[in-house]
């Protein structure tokens, strides 16, 4: 069960490890819209959605042109959030919650490490703990 890592992906994505003692910490990134739409900060930048991005996942090139570049930049992004859970956190278990959780999960697929799909975890888990606060 321990180490357990919790990916919330929304408009932020948490990154919290659970194990033995309770929770020990985390991180914050971009959500992958929330990365996404920072390129419409760039003057001449394309404002791509996230159902542009799904389609284009393991792009083998370099991009040559821009969206292409931005959809594997996306790709790369997701992608160094997994490497660091894997490598830095070294978790038995990954829970993924939220409601772009989806996002993540072809990169935790592959992980070895067990992982979970629990999109209302977290509101689940609020539930739990104001249920027994109320017995």
């Amino acid at each position: 069960l321990f180490p357990t890592v919790i990916v919330d992906a929304g408009t932020f994505t948490t990154v919290d490890l659970v194990n033995e003692q309770g929770f020990q910490g985390g991180l914050i990134f971009p959500g992958p819209k929330t990365f996404l739409n920072s390129y419409g900060n760039g003057q001449n930048l394309p404002q791509l959605s996230l159902d542009e991005c799904d389609s284009e996942r393991s792009l083998n090139r370099l991009p040559q042109d821009t969206d292409l570049a931005i959809k594997k930049g996306l790709e790369v992004f997701l992608k160094s959030i997994y490497d660091f859970i894997l490598n830095d956190l070294c978790p038995k278990n990954v829970i993924l919650t939220g409601g772009l959780a989806h996002t993540l999960l072809p990169f935790f697929e592959k992980g070895q490490f067990k992982v979970q799909l629990e999109p209302h975890y977290i509101h689940k888990s609020l539930f739990s703990i104001l249920e027994s606060y109320s017995k």
